[in-house]
């Protein structure tokens, strides 16, 4: 409690999945885009794209005010990680922070 009023901590479990189309468009490399980047072609069908934790808490500070924190830990899977475009220009390990203020009238 932070002066009489509750705050609110929560943690979640995540899992994300995808269709072949959907991965494709984000983790796929074709014949085009290989010959133009130098990446290795790359065909990924529909399933798991990531799992992960996310955490969020609201601390109100008055009646009408309060501030929101929150944070996310996501590990790409096997498959999604395996792209070229993950292995070579980023990370199986997706994170995230922020906070926001809410207002309420």
């Amino acid at each position: 409690m932070l002066g009489g009023k509750l705050m609110f901590f929560g943690i979640s479990p995540q899992l994300s999945v995808g269709s072949s189309d959907y991965l494709s468009a984000f983790f796929g490399v074709n014949k085009t885009q290989s010959s133009g980047s130098g990446l290795s072609t790359y065909e990924i069908n529909d399933g798991v794209l990531s799992y992960g934790l996310h955490t969020s808490v609201v601390v109100p500070l008055t009646n009408h005010i309060s501030v929101i924190g929150f944070g996310r830990m996501d590990v790409l899977a096997e498959d999604v990680a395996d792209s070229p475009l993950v292995a070579m220009c980023g990370s199986d390990k997706q994170g995230s922070a922020g906070f926001a203020l809410n207002v309420s009238f």
